[in-house]
């Protein structure tokens, strides 16, 4: 587990969509980060193996042929070269096209960034960096800010030692995973910066409910996109 920028969005169905907003979103990231910023990859084995542009452009592929039929992609990278949780990461969780254990079920497609990074790449540029990729994935809903950062390889080890400090960082995201499997039409509770479809923010109350509720708040809209800053 370590601290740092989270920036996460929940992508809703159908899946095959979904699947090519993300690959289009994961080249956006790299765009922003470096392309050498990711080191490693969570293999099919559960093993981390060394990444590369002929991985990247593998995982490309699939998400922008996704099969209809298919359960969404998943993939993990992580910039850690023993793939343990380094300061950069993509994780992707595809929700299943039909899922009627979790009818509420959306993709959660979560960019990790160091604790430096309004520093590192500029406070300014890191809040546009959100508003532009919740675009690019024509996401629901997301956040970003302070965040638990935790490696898919340990997830409930990780789950284990984060809880207890969320009495004390309380405002930090525990950056769960399962949240994915209740988000179809919801948005996550307030941090940093919130991100809402059009659809969503209207269900909200828009920007005259914000005002009332939240006078210290930014607001910024862009392509169908609110992007609340706290």
């Amino acid at each position: 587990v370590r601290p740092g920028i989270v920036a996460t969005f929940y992508v809703g169905p159908p899946v095959h969509k979904a699947a090519h907003y993300i690959a289009d979103g994961i080249e956006h990231y790299l765009e922003f980060v470096g392309p050498d910023s990711i080191k490693t990859y969570l293999s099919q084995n559960g093993t981390y193996k060394e990444f590369n542009t002929k991985r990247l452009e593998r995982d490309l592929k699939i998400m922008r042929s996704a099969d209809p039929k298919e359960d969404g992609p998943d993939l993990e990278y992580s910039s850690d070269p023993d793939g343990g949780v380094g300061d950069y990461g993509i994780s992707v969780t595809g929700a299943h096209n039909d899922d009627k254990v979790f009818p509420r079920a959306v993709s959660l497609v979560r960019f990790d960034f160091p604790a430096d990074a309004p520093d590192r790449h500029g406070l300014e540029k890191l809040v546009d960096f959100t508003l532009t990729q919740a675009a690019v994935l024509k996401a629901q809903s997301g956040n970003a800010g302070l965040a638990f950062k935790r490696s898919p390889a340990f997830e409930s080890e990780a789950t284990k030692a984060i809880n207890p400090l969320l009495l004390r960082y309380s405002g930090f995201d525990p950056a769960y995973h399962g949240f994915s499997m209740y988000m179809r039409d919801r948005t996550p509770s307030a941090h940093w910066i919130n991100v809402l479809d059009k659809k969503l923010f209207a269900k909200c109350g828009g920007a005259k409910r914000l005002s009332e509720l939240a006078k210290g708040s930014k607001l910024k809209e862009r392509d169908g996109i609110a992007l609340v800053r706290a």
